[in-house]
């Protein structure tokens, strides 16, 4: 990627999203770009924090054209750096959670940590399978398998995943459950960072 193309990105993303995008150098940046994880020093391009999963569709069809890479960012608990070849895609905004008490789900969006999926529940007799910590992101942990101190009863909590909003390389929003796209909604359940943004779930 030439620099050219590195210094292009932040407009092109400001054109084409309706969240914010912020440029190094900026103290929205320093502070968008830091994380639960101290170790980690994330130095991308841009920085966009996304409205909706047509943000998130936009800025990896962006990204894709300026031959840079994507990462994803909630609460920072990754290990892995965003360089100056990224952009960065922050999902802080996409934090809405409903509760069907009948159907006994949550939807959540990516931007959600335990404690507001925990809180939500709560009222009606029921508990995610959440991990020990309230703080970590629930989408990510979900992706990654999700391995909880009651999963030798109740199994990793991936496989009580129902539906993804997921936004592939491609740049389009998809729907992945049992029944539409079965074969990514199978992969995406501890393996969803290598096939997708996922923006929402059930």
């Amino acid at each position: 990627m030439t620099t050219t193309e590195t210094n292009t990105i932040p407009t092109l993303l400001a054109a084409d999203t309706r969240g914010t995008v912020l440029e190094p150098g900026s103290p929205e940046y320093i502070v968008e770009v830091s994380g639960f994880n101290a170790a980690v020093d994330h130095q991308p391009a841009a920085v966009v924090v996304v409205e909706d999963a047509d943000d998130v569709s936009a800025a990896v069809v962006i990204a894709s054209g300026a031959g840079a890479k994507v990462a994803v960012k909630c609460t920072g608990h990754g290990a892995v750096a965003a360089g100056p070849d990224t952009v960065l895609i922050s999902t802080r905004r996409l934090n809405t959670v409903f509760v069907d008490q009948h159907a006994r789900t949550a939807t959540i969006g990516a931007g959600v940590v335990w404690q507001q999926v925990i809180d939500a529940a709560a009222p009606f007799g029921l508990a995610p399978l959440t991990g020990s910590s309230t703080t970590v992101g629930a989408v990510g942990y979900l992706l990654g398998g999700g391995m909880s101190p009651i999963s030798r009863t109740y199994g990793y909590a991936a496989d009580h995943v129902r539906s993804f909003e997921i936004v592939t390389a491609d740049g389009v929003v998809r729907h992945a459950d049992a029944d539409r796209n079965p074969e990514l909604f199978w992969a995406v359940r501890g393996g969803g960072a290598a096939f997708g943004i996922v923006t929402e779930l059930v």
